[in-house]
């Protein structure tokens, strides 16, 4: 799972749990300069904020979200996944 979160002009792109990429938005729009090396305070600051924010959503969560998630059928319709595959969200 890729996931990034922002703060002021950098970006912290992560894959699973990994840091993975960062990125100086404001000074590299295009994202071509991996600051990753550079910068670990800035990556373990970031790593942080995400962390806490998935923590969160997940408190959030309704206890029975799987038994919901399951019972919804959602699973099987075969027409939603291939729009989701469409939009790039499932491969």
């Amino acid at each position: 799972m890729r996931r990034a979160v922002y703060r002021e002009r950098c970006k912290l792109i992560t894959v699973g749990d990994q840091p993975d990429e960062l990125f100086d938005v404001v000074d590299d729009p295009g994202e071509m300069s991996n600051l990753l090396d550079n910068h670990p305070n800035e990556v373990a600051q970031l790593q942080n904020i995400l962390t806490d924010f998935l923590h969160q959503a997940e408190e959030r969560r309704p206890v029975n979200w799987e038994a919901l998630r399951q019972s919804s059928g959602l699973e099987d319709d075969e027409a939603l996944k291939d729009r989701l595959r469409a939009l790039g969200y499932m491969e």
